[in-house]
């Protein structure tokens, strides 16, 4: 009975690991934020800024954590652009990005380097950092906040289990 314990618990925990790394990488806020900016930087008629821009394709097959670390270093210079232009901008998107970016693996190949990217207009590189975002966000916090494949069990009286309907879950299903 105390392996059995033992063991459940062994497996909680690792399940407990696997959903944090899920939700690090699941940023709603992130979102909302980049849109703020873009919504600012449409409004800048006078906006001259050429940024490297990693695109959703090299985000998914080649480098996410450098994907992020460009963009976290590219929104460093257009926030400072708005500024010297006297807009007010919403802070942490870029510490954000930082942050996101140290969530995945680092990769070591000369195709990940933001000077090999296309250079897009701000507008441009603001709506491929919120496609990307988006689309980050659709595969990591739906895993992490409902995972179809996920069995729900409750422990009954005298240890049994039974099974529980999970949230979202169908009836049917």
């Amino acid at each position: 009975m105390l392996r059995a314990r033992s063991a459940l618990a062994t497996v909680f925990l690792w399940s407990l690991c696997l959903v944090a790394v899920g939700a690090a990488r699941c940023s709603k806020d992130l979102g909302s934020r980049v849109q703020a900016l873009r919504n600012i930087t449409l409004k800048q008629e006078l906006l001259n800024s050429s940024l490297y821009t990693p695109s959703i394709t090299y985000y998914q097959q080649n480098c996410p954590r450098v994907a992020f670390e460009c963009f976290a270093e590219e929104v460093k210079v257009l926030i400072k652009e708005l500024e010297v232009n006297g807009q007010k901008v919403p802070g942490k998107v870029g510490r954000m990005l930082q942050t996101l970016a140290r969530e995945f693996p680092d990769q070591q190949r000369p195709a990940c380097q933001c000077e090999l990217l296309q250079e897009k207009n701000a507008t441009e590189f603001l709506s491929e950092l919120l496609r990307t975002v988006e689309m980050m966000n659709t595969e990591f916090c739906n895993k992490v906040l409902s995972p179809p494949d996920r069995k729900c069990f409750q422990m009954g009286p005298a240890g049994r289990t039974g099974p529980l309907r999970c949230k979202n879950q169908h009836k049917y299903s």
